[in-house]
């Protein structure tokens, strides 16, 4: 009985951070970096929050460590421990894209040289950069199909139907909120890496984006 406590502790712990902390996370730094309103702050926040979710998922999975026995047996045992370790390469990626002196690109119209650094010094941060953005995205539809696969091997735990029902009508709720807003993730994510527009279905038009001034936002990472 104990140990099927400390796998809800653990379950909770992954669902707010897999489903709830990291969508929010991504939300801020795709959608809420082209926001006329949060453009100037937006990294801060999406610091705070990925931190935050770090450290709630980790806490997560090593409670499920110390109360689950064999380990690696299921695939939610093998993917998570996989997506917690590229989880901790993120964050310390993005700290440190942050601490250096310039973005992972500059911004459309700044050059190189104008920010005082030079290409050979810039090439490895924009691949970087580049590869955050990639991992983030990566890490956002993983977690989420991950947290997916434990709440199914959870739900066989329980003897309650009841349970079982609000869990499934919660997760359901759950499917519809990222459904709603993946559709500004993803669009935001591909013009924010500098692909431009193709899809209209996915992608705001780019000349609506508009700044507080009046003036297109700078496609800028």
């Amino acid at each position: 009985m104990e140990a099927f406590i400390w796998i809800t502790v653990h379950a909770l712990l992954m669902a707010i951070g897999w489903l709830f902390l990291i969508p929010v996370g991504v939300y801020i730094a795709t959608v809420g970096k082209r926001s006329p309103s949060l453009r100037d702050r937006w990294f801060p926040l999406h610091q705070t929050v990925m931190l935050m979710a770090a450290c709630t998922i980790l806490t997560g999975a090593i409670i499920a460590l110390l109360n689950t026995d064999p380990h690696f047996a299921r695939p939610h045992q093998i993917l998570g421990p996989l997506l917690n370790f590229l989880l901790v390469g993120q964050v310390m990626a993005g700290l440190f894209l942050h601490w250096s002196h310039t973005d992972a690109s500059p911004a459309e119209g700044v050059t190189l040289p104008e920010l005082g650094i030079t290409e050979a010094e810039e090439e490895p941060r924009y691949f970087l950069g580049h590869g955050h953005r990639i991992l983030g995205l990566l890490l956002y539809i993983g977690g989420y199909f991950n947290a997916s696969v434990g709440l199914y091997d959870y739900l066989r735990l329980l003897q309650n139907d009841i349970y079982k029902l609000f869990l499934s009508m919660a997760f359901g709720s759950m499917i519809g909120i990222q459904l709603i807003i993946a559709y500004s993730i993803f669009g935001a994510w591909w013009l924010n890496s500098g692909y431009g527009c193709p899809f209209r279905w996915c992608c705001r038009r780019q000349d609506q984006e508009i700044s507080g001034d009046g003036q297109p936002l700078l496609n800028s990472n």
